[in-house]
């Protein structure tokens, strides 16, 4: 296929050789309802939009400690270096590429779920040691009830937890344990019962992710790989949705258009490919 041209001519007419064209208004990818075809040439395909159609959505989660990774897109070859962590490998990204992505009229954002870690507390009296969040080993004293021991560990504690970028709440018999840089991982609760029966269990309610995320609604673009060049960092990518755009069926495909014959189109057409010949095309948005 020729290289991708524009057709920003949309109120007006153009003359148009072979070759591949995404009709344009110089910026995005603008519809088109009609067009009419003079002289003599052949269209060979065609895109166009459906109604209702769906996002395409690709989303890369990183993952890993250190070194590069490259993020091929299309033609593409996107460096994605770790910067002290995963968010803010991530942040780093979008700052280096989401302007020229979206010169492309895909949107590249960041995507970011902070690790939850939730111990449900149980037992009637007496105390238990509570380690492995932020390196820190801590007392909890049973007092009256479940959900006052867990506030008042909550009340002694949360401060300390904060210097480790951990934010400590508590529901109930539930102490929750949040990362305040999310993303950011740490290591999740034990509880060792300590003279009698004051214990608890430990849920990992939500794992830590930093995603980067590649979006369109308007145009095709192609579907993101990522392979680790050095060091650790590397990712997993899911896509969801489709192209909004999709190939034409129209039956004048293929077709030599001579002077006069009008092409109307049922839904906004994006790209058209003229095949061989000459056409002067004219665009009604």
């Amino acid at each position: 296929m020729d290289e991708l041209k524009s057709m920003a001519v949309i109120g007006g007419s153009d003359l148009f050789t072979a070759g591949t064209y995404k009709i344009s208004d110089g910026t995005l990818p603008h519809p088109v309802k009609v067009i009419t075809g003079y002289a003599s040439g052949v269209v060979t395909s065609m895109r166009h939009r459906l109604p209702g159609s769906v996002n395409k959505t690709s989303t890369i989660t990183i993952s890993g400690s250190d070194g590069t990774a490259n993020i091929s897109y299309g033609a593409d070859l996107l460096s994605l270096p770790f910067v002290t962590d995963l968010y803010n490998t991530a942040i780093s990204f979008v700052s280096a590429y989401a302007s020229r992505l979206a010169q492309a009229g895909v949107t590249l954002s960041h995507f970011t779920q902070a690790q939850v870690e939730t111990l449900t507390l149980t037992g009637t009296s007496g105390t238990a040691t509570i380690a492995g969040v932020g390196g820190l080993t801590l007392l909890a004293s049973f007092v009256d009830d479940l959900a006052t021991t867990a506030a008042g560990f909550v009340t002694t504690n949360a401060a300390a937890y904060a210097l480790q970028l951990i934010t400590l709440t508590s529901d109930g018999a539930d102490l929750i344990f949040t990362s305040a840089i999310p993303g950011v991982t740490f290591t999740a609760p034990t509880i060792t019962p300590g003279d009698t029966d004051l214990d608890g269990s430990v849920a990992h309610t939500t794992a830590y992710l930093n995603a980067l995320v590649f979006t369109s609604t308007r145009v095709l673009f192609p579907t993101p790989t990522i392979a680790n060049v050095d060091g650790t960092i590397n990712g997993s990518i899911v896509t969801t949705g489709a192209d909004g755009l999709v190939a034409s069926s129209q039956e004048f495909l293929t077709t030599t258009l001579v002077d006069g014959i009008d092409l109307f189109m049922e839904y906004p057409v994006e790209e058209i490919v003229i095949g061989g010949g000459s056409l002067v095309l004219h665009f009604i948005k």
